[in-house]
């Protein structure tokens, strides 16, 4: 698609209804919800990390790139790949919304959910 900004623009986007689908078969999966509000629409990209209760460092376990909604709600379900030796298990999943790397990168939303 092809898009330009004329004028203030002002978007505000939320995450929400985080869920971890886990599947015997095949990788883990995270489902979310994205909302907008306001005259513009989000383009971006999701990154999502499993934070441990012990207080180590955050671990990125998924990135998806290329994500633009021009609806005010979208429903994104996407695959986990953490690394082989990680448990998501007794800690948090956070979910990230960032802008695109052209347009600077910002943080736009997050949003987490304990994991027991």
């Amino acid at each position: 698609p092809i898009y330009f900004k004329h004028g203030k623009i002002s978007t505000k986007i939320t995450l929400s209804e985080l869920k971890l689908i886990e599947n015997q078969k095949t990788f883990p999966e995270l489902s979310v919800q994205l909302q907008t509000s306001g005259n513009g629409f989000a383009h971006g990209g999701f990154r999502a990390y499993f934070i441990p209760n012990e207080k180590t460092e955050p671990q990125l376990i998924a990135t998806l790139n290329g994500i633009s909604s021009y609806t005010k709600i979208l429903n994104a379900r996407f695959r986990l790949n953490p690394p082989q030796d990680l448990k998501i298990k007794s800690g948090k999943l956070r979910v990230e919304f960032l802008e695109s790397q052209e347009e600077g990168g910002k943080l736009l939303s997050s949003a987490e959910t304990p994991i027991p």
